[in-house]
């Protein structure tokens, strides 16, 4: 029991250090980062309707409205400047409200980091995506500038973690410090320490840069690089827009949103070119889609380009066009040269060559102190041990903590009300993928805890330090009373100062007397028996001035009443706000219907126009068949005509015929008759002249017999023409029953393409109106776009007034309690 019971507190004890070790992902930070989180994904109206999505908003909103409340946020640093601006947010001199400490805080939109496009990545870089369009189109490239553009960044869009990992972890004298991180549900902040130097740009475009100068800038950034190189990154976007001025002159590396981590072999896999298109190296710039493998020269390269820049002016293959910067980086060995004008040692111009070598051979593939060893840096003014505490050639003069003045003027960008997440139809997960990013270093709970565990070990030293704690506490208790009693005087002395400073002229070196002695309240308030004397004295001039106040009641009541109205006034602003929200939400709803409405018609009239498109064809399709049958009744038709010549023909042939077979049936029965009557009356006469002679006999049996033979030839002649007539009429009943065939078929089709063409202005007409409605709903579309434009900018204008009357009210009801507690 005693060895479950042992392995149970060494559970708890390694479960204990994973959540107060800062660099875990069980540390008590990402775990109120993940719980704030997951509520922030859940509490949408859409997702709410699933119960146990709303039981758990509606049991952990207020804890985490709490937990928000007391962990570092945005509203607990003043905004002093704008001092840089990029595709994702911007960076800002900001003032801690309570240490009063400076510092540069960077806002990283997640919105636009979710949604990450290389577009929209490049609009902030200086070489960015239109100039690079530009060049390769002048080309005709245009379509390999996928393949070229030196801004790819890494296919997710977590570039944020190294860049807080770096900075946070690296302790080291040449990087720059990450005091804080922290999010909200828009942007993440990371509060650096503030370099108010400005960049090496600024510095090479402000001085000429000698060649003692070169050496030390460039060797304090072999010293940064090789700093990063150690915890294991590589940069792979060395350039002078990254290398930050320090208050005290030195150099410290910055911005690792490119960075890598490398692995055991001190190598990175990548696909992708990535860097800046000056400063690439040609290793990597042969990528171009396959994968290939690099190590840290990459940033040895560029090291090169930056010792080259700063003695010469401009990098070495630098050329009008990208395409010809990236042909000649390929061609390193034969394009680079040292112009004459300008002066440069041997050991420079060494060293520029060893750094733009082939990779193999490349100054720094063996180690860093190839680099140290280069006759280049050899000098009587430091070593490469000591440099931090040389004299740089050029320290900032600050006028004071908060001095900007290296830096550019840039205008604070307005918040747009349309910005962050849409409103998602499922749990999209959106802040997912920011959990953990919270460091919070010595105000975050990991820290208050670890120091009390340190300090529980000696139980005298926490019983000292409970009572001069308490003391403490009792003594700033106290001295905080006092200070805002004083502070409360001070500010009603200060108005009244500056009320008769205005009203009586004769007063006025009497009350910078008194703004003096208010002054030096502010300075001594630390001293205890200094603030009672001055507090007397406040008091005594407290006493001076309510004899002055009377004057005041008549101000007093038009301030009460100023007060009332501007409060019927804000209400009355209220509601009008309100009233435009909600017609701000139905021009929503409307425009949304309008949207599918116009989609709807859309798919209607691409069917429309298709139906059309298949009409017109069968309608092409008809007509050449209709076409075709008036072919073939034209040639029916000549045939039938024809076919009508010979059966007339035939018919007279007939007719005559007919004559000829009449007459000759009629000669043929009279000769048929007479040669009866012949035979019978000669039969008779046979035995009557049984004697005559036998020849004249025969000579009429002959005569019988030929006119016998030609009766038959004539019979069969006939019926031959008859059998002939009987054809010639079946070809003519079938000629004219194909006529009528072909006719009723041309009918049929001269009827499909009416009804076609007829259907073909109806789909005509539907697609004229269809396209007149979708003019009309886009027309009341694009007028419903412009109201909801017009409301936004109202509800923004109301807003800000709302915003100004209320502070306005505010310093009135302020002024108005300063009066009251003068007069009382």
């Amino acid at each position: 029991m005693n060895n479950d019971l042992v392995g149970s507190m060494e559970q708890s004890v390694q479960l204990a250090e994973q959540l107060l070790d800062p660099r875990s992902l069980l540390n008590v930070e990402g775990l109120l980062d993940a719980l704030t989180a997951v509520l922030e994904d859940c509490n949408y109206p859409l997702l709410r309707r699933t119960r146990n999505i709303d039981n758990f908003v509606s049991r952990y909103h207020e804890v985490v409205k709490r937990v928000c409340d007391l962990r570092l946020k945005g509203c607990d640093f003043e905004l002093i400047k704008v001092i840089g601006r990029g595709a994702y947010g911007e960076v800002q001199l900001v003032r801690h409200s309570r240490s009063k400490n400076v510092f540069a805080m960077k806002l990283l939109n997640k919105n636009e980091m979710n949604g990450y496009s290389v577009l929209s990545h490049l609009e902030g870089e200086k070489d960015g995506l239109v100039t690079v369009q530009q060049r390769l189109s002048t080309i005709g490239l245009e379509h390999s500038f996928y393949l070229f553009f030196a801004f790819i960044r890494r296919a997710d869009s977590a570039f944020f973690w190294e860049e807080r990992d770096i900075m946070a972890h690296a302790n080291s004298e040449w990087i720059v410090r990450l005091h804080y991180a922290f999010q909200d549900a828009r942007f993440l902040y990371m509060v650096m320490e503030y370099m108010p130097g400005g960049d090496l740009v600024n510095l090479m475009t402000s001085y000429d840069v000698s060649e003692k100068w070169a050496r030390f800038y460039s060797a304090e950034l072999v010293l940064a690089l090789d700093a990063l190189h150690t915890i294991g990154y590589i940069h792979r976007d060395v350039k002078p827009d990254n290398m930050l001025i320090s208050r005290s002159g030195h150099i410290k590396l910055a911005d690792f949103g490119t960075c890598l981590r490398m692995g055991p072999n001190g190598t990175v896999k990548c696909t992708s070119a990535v860097g800046t298109p000056d400063y690439i190296s040609p290793e990597v710039l042969e990528l171009q889609g396959t994968e290939g493998v690099y190590g840290r020269e990459v940033d040895w390269w560029a090291v090169g380009i930056f010792v080259y820049e700063m003695l010469v002016g401009e990098t070495p293959f630098y050329a009008d066009s990208l395409m010809g910067t990236y042909t000649r980086i390929r061609n390193h060995e034969t394009e680079l040269s040292f112009p004459d004008d300008v002066e440069m040692s041997e050991n420079a111009k060494d060293l520029v060559r060893q750094f733009l070598s082939n990779a193999k051979t490349r100054l720094g593939k063996d180690g860093v102190d190839s680099i140290k060893s280069h006759p280049f840096f050899k000098n009587d003014d430091w070593n490469f041990d000591n440099i931090q505490k040389a004299v740089p050639p050029v320290v900032p003069e600050l006028k004071s903590d908060d001095d900007a003045s290296n830096f550019d003027e840039i205008e604070p960008k307005e918040a747009n009300p349309a910005d962050g997440f849409q409103i998602p139809k499922s749990f999209a997960g959106a802040q997912l993928p920011f959990i953990g990013f919270t460091y919070s270093n010595e105000l975050g709970p990991i820290e208050v805890i670890n120091k009390k565990i340190e300090s529980a070990n000696d139980s005298s030293y926490v019983q000292e330090a409970l009572e001069q704690l308490s003391r403490m506490s009792n003594a700033d208790t106290q001295l905080e009373c006092e200070k805002r009693e004083i502070e409360k005087q001070l500010a009603a002395c200060q108005i009244q100062l500056k009320d008769v400073a205005r009203k009586l002229d004769m007063q006025r070196e009497e009350t910078n007397m008194k703004a003096q002695k208010v002054a030096s309240l502010e300075e001594q308030l630390s001293a205890k028996s200094k603030v009672e004397d001055h507090v007397k004295e406040l008091e005594r001039t407290n006493v001076e001035l309510i004899e002055k106040c009377r004057t005041s009641n008549e101000n007093e009541e038009r301030i009460r009443k100023e007060k009332a109205e501007l409060s019927t006034q804000l209400s009355t602003t209220n509601e009008s706000y309100k009233e435009l929200e909600e017609k701000y939400r139905k021009v929503a709803e409307n425009e949304s219907d309008l949207h599918d409405q116009v989609q709807k018609l859309r798919l209607q009239m691409n069917q429309e126009r298709e139906n059309v498109r298949r009409a017109q064809q069968r309608a092409t399709e008809q007509n050449e068949k209709v076409e075709s049958l008036r072919s073939e009744i034209a040639s029916m038709r000549e045939r039938e005509t024809l076919l009508e010549c010979q059966l007339n023909k035939f018919n007279e042939d007939e007719r005559e015929k007919d004559e000829e077979n009449r007459m000759i049936d009629d000669e043929t029965r009279k000769t048929n008759a007479r040669l009866v009557n012949e035979l019978q009356s000669m039969q008779k006469k046979v035995g009557v002249v049984a004697e005559r002679s036998s020849g004249e006999e025969l000579d009429s049996f002959i005569q019988v017999e030929q006119l016998s033979g030609d009766f038959d030839r004539e019979m069969r002649q006939r019926v031959a023409a008859q059998n002939e007539l009987h054809t010639i009429s079946d070809e003519l009943a079938v000629s004219q029953h194909t006529n009528q065939f072909l006719e009723d078929e041309l009918k049929r089709s001269r009827d499909e393409k009416r009804r076609l063409e007829t259907k073909t202005q109806e789909i005509s007409s539907a697609s004229r109106l269809l396209q007149r409605q979708y003019e009309d709903i886009k027309e009341q579309l694009e007028t419903e776009t412009s109201f909801i434009n017009i409301y936004k900018t109202e509800m923004n204008a109301m807003a800000e007034e709302v915003t100004e009357k209320t502070k306005r009210l505010e310093q009135l009801e302020e002024f108005a309690l300063v009066y009251i507690d003068l007069f009382d």
